[in-house]
């Protein structure tokens, strides 16, 4: 891995040109027709099957507090055993920063949550980004990217792999709880993963490329 501040630079205005364009689609309500009828075909499954206690544990254990513990904790082992304490650090103040932006963003567009006749599941709170896909997106991928270079070829399949389920899986939890939007998690992926790709490439390099 190699620093490229202009690949940053791109890949973060990248995400804030996607970001921006999909916010002024839900300001403007050009999406809200689409969003409600996928919240509401997806409360139905979810009701259906008796999804609940499933969709709700998934909801507590990936909110962005516990993640971040998580996260904080990984950070702090790697740092020290791989000697790249800077580069650890690096990663988890990007989490923290992607963290407070997504907190931010919400209170700018200052979207409702989803409303349904009959409700899988009540939260308070603002829609958009969804903070769960933001932050479920930003920390597998920021772990995943200090990881890289200290693993093999297998590691790594195994861990894009892990990646990838628990962002979908996690996306698809909010929207068939019924507390997001499918744009809410949209967003939140593109800007977990965009400026999450663009920080890592600000960190400091690590001692081993295997």
């Amino acid at each position: 891995m190699t620093r490229s501040p202009a690949g940053a630079v791109r890949d973060a205005l990248t995400t804030i040109v996607l970001v921006t364009t999909l916010a002024v689609l839900v300001i403007t309500g050009a999406t809200q027709s689409w969003d409600q009828a996928a919240v509401d075909a997806a409360t139905d499954v979810a009701r259906g099957r008796d999804l609940l206690d499933a969709l709700t544990l998934l909801e507590e254990i990936t909110r962005p507090v516990w993640l971040y513990v998580f996260a904080t904790i990984v950070c702090i082992v790697v740092g020290w055993r791989a000697g790249i304490p800077w580069r650890a650090f690096a990663a988890w103040a990007s989490m923290m920063l992607i963290w407070g932006g997504a907190a931010l963003l919400k209170q700018i567009v200052d979207r409702e949550r989803p409303t349904a006749a009959t409700p899988v599941w009540e939260h308070d709170g603002l829609s958009f980004p969804s903070g769960h896909a933001t932050n479920i997106t930003a920390m597998t991928l920021g772990l995943s990217l200090l990881l890289w270079p200290l693993i093999g070829r297998l590691e790594r399949w195994l861990l894009g792999i892990m990646t990838t389920v628990l962002i979908v899986i996690v996306a698809l939890d909010r929207v068939f709880l019924g507390v997001h939007y499918p744009t809410d998690v949209l967003v939140g992926v593109i800007l977990g993963g965009g400026l999450i790709a663009a920080a890592s490439q600000l960190w400091p390099s690590p001692r081993v490329e295997v």
